[in-house]
């Protein structure tokens, strides 16, 4: 038997779910609290209080599927608490998130525009750029200052 989870619509349950539930109980849920059709060709996630297990059922034609991601290097997963996270999440994100990335952390992206070796920036330079007030920003990593263009989004 091959499952291609590609081919599959993705439910999310937002908040804590009872990881002691089966199958079976979870399909209840499915049915009567997310208000979706259990036997449809889909994957429903569910994830426990501790968020360190996520459950996974799937119909097959004639039985459950119940795949489960337990972590168990100490972290936790961050899920989704509401509705309106849970519907924002795409099929990739759920793809990635079985693999144990953080889809729901979103990153700023920047414009890298300059590079020097801290120790060589001239201090006057440093002290007149970062006086300038507009769209630039600076990030000091491994004792290299970049100079970063911000998105408007973070301006």
């Amino acid at each position: 038997m091959e499952i291609r989870l590609e081919d599959y619509e993705f439910y999310l349950k937002p908040g804590a779910t009872d990881m002691r539930k089966g199958s079976h109980s979870l399909a209840l849920i499915v049915q009567y609290e997310m208000k979706l059709e259990p036997f449809a060709k889909a994957v429903f996630l569910f994830c426990g209080g501790s968020r360190r297990i996520i459950k996974a059922i799937v119909w097959d034609s004639n039985g459950w599927i119940e795949i489960i991601k337990h972590l168990e290097c100490g972290s936790s997963f961050k899920w989704a608490n509401t509705e309106e996270e849970a519907v924002r999440v795409e099929k990739t994100d759920l793809l990635l998130l079985l693999k144990g990335y953080d889809v729901f952390r979103r990153f700023p992206v920047l414009n890298l525009r300059y590079v020097c070796k801290l120790e060589c920036f001239p201090y006057e330079l440093l002290t007149i750029l970062l006086m300038i007030e507009s769209a630039w920003g600076f990030i000091l990593c491994d004792g290299f200052l970049q100079m970063v263009e911000l998105l408007p989004s973070l301006r």
